[in-house]
């Protein structure tokens, strides 16, 4: 794991792991670090959050 995502950063770390930004962040953290696999904890995102989402998968190919 390189990290955590979150909308409301109100920290910096979360159990030694680095909030790299929020969630509309995604995208650009996915070229940048070659993710290829992403975790979701969140029951509240918006389906629209979820379809803006599904394009990541488009750009780490």
């Amino acid at each position: 794991m390189i990290g955590f995502v979150d909308n409301h950063h109100l920290k910096h770390v979360v159990s030694g792991v680095p909030v790299l930004g929020k969630l509309e962040n995604i995208p650009e953290l996915v070229k940048r670090h070659n993710i290829q696999t992403i975790y979701f904890a969140d029951s509240k995102m918006s389906q629209h959050q979820k379809q803006k989402l599904s394009t990541c998968s488009k750009i780490s190919s």
